[in-house]
């Protein structure tokens, strides 16, 4: 039970480290100017900010890393590695300038993988997601016909951070990522295979394919003893037998003068259908596996994202390149 569903979006910025410390959370609202309330009874020591949607920005990031530096002071002869996804709002000039000063090392995640190896989402969200929620459901029980606020959305989200906030998370989200302790035999190759749908595997519909997908009655069960010649023989027999079911159970719905049977043919006139044939169908033939086409004929115009290294030196011609260039694009 929570209010302002599909309506704001309010962004929380967590960050934790191996050892299980926190640094304290930056909140930002979907407002144009910040106000002290927002802050009512939320965790001391964390930031308020503003923007337009409530998604953080560059310029808010670049806040956040001030406050980062603050917190764990790092300096060049005693350096930090700070880990997070390569969202565009983690990337500029700037941002990469202030590391290098301070002694921060910034690696970026591979695209679509911080579900195995980003540590928050291991061990901590999932959590913090659950009891904020129980606590939005007591707030509205305990205060009936009002709507939970952005004033009240600090004093709520700490009730919940200070019980999700241990130090048991942060060694076991490191640990379930083989961050620290390092281990680079955590993952396989089948961790990251593509869905089922996007392998564009076909299947071979071979003999003993058939036997486990046809769904046979105990009256059917056979044992084969011959050789491979017979077990065709037999396969056919059955897919002609099979075939002659089907065409005289469908003369019978027709409404058709005539059947065949194994001796003649049988005169009948509207009867009702006596066939005893067993149809089997399997369930990728009423519900096939979609397919994705192999192109697109749509190219996206979004550069895709790789893990790199934000504070390695190539990276900032590249980095500066894209100032220009956006600078350019405003004039």
């Amino acid at each position: 039970m929570i209010s302002w569903e599909r309506c704001k979006n309010v962004t929380v910025v967590c960050c934790m480290n191996a050892v299980g410390l926190f640094i304290l959370p930056m909140f930002i609202y979907p407002r144009a100017r910040v106000s002290q309330l927002l802050g009512r009874g939320g965790p001391a020591g964390s930031l308020y900010e503003c923007s337009k949607n409530g998604w953080i920005t560059t310029e808010l990031f670049f806040k956040w890393m001030e406050h980062f530096a603050k917190v764990v002071k790092p300096t060049t002869l005693d350096p930090v590695m700070l880990i997070f996804d390569n969202h565009t709002s983690h990337i500029s000039i700037e941002i990469y300038n202030f590391c290098r000063l301070n002694g921060i090392c910034i690696a970026t995640l591979q695209p679509h993988t911080s579900h195995k190896l980003q540590p928050l989402d291991l061990t901590f969200f999932g959590p913090l997601k659950t009891t904020f929620n129980r606590e939005c459901g007591l707030f509205l029980k305990a205060h009936p016909h009002e709507k939970i606020t952005m004033y009240d959305l600090a004093s709520l989200f700490n009730k919940s951070y200070t019980k999700v906030a241990t130090m048991d998370k942060g060694l076991s989200g490191f640990n379930s990522a083989g961050i620290f302790p390092l281990n680079t035999d955590k993952f396989t190759a089948d961790d990251f295979a593509p869905a089922q749908e996007l392998r564009e595997v076909e299947k071979e519909f071979t003999f003993e394919y058939l036997e486990n997908e046809l769904d046979i009655s105990e009256n059917q069960l056979c044992t084969w003893q011959g050789n491979e010649n017979e077990q065709e023989n037999f396969s056919l027999e059955r897919e002609l037998q099979a075939k002659e079911e089907d065409f005289n159970f469908r003369s019978l719905q027709d409404g058709s003068t005539s059947i065949h049977d194994t001796k003649g043919i049988v005169q009948i006139n509207d009867l009702p259908s006596t066939s005893t044939g067993i149809y089997h169908t399997s369930i990728e033939q009423l519900c096939p596996i979609p397919k994705v086409n192999a192109t697109s004929t749509k190219r996206s115009k979004s550069r895709k994202r790789k893990p790199i290294v934000l504070t390695d030196t190539p990276m900032k011609l590249e980095l500066e390149q894209a100032k220009e260039k956006r600078e350019t694009a405003k004039e």
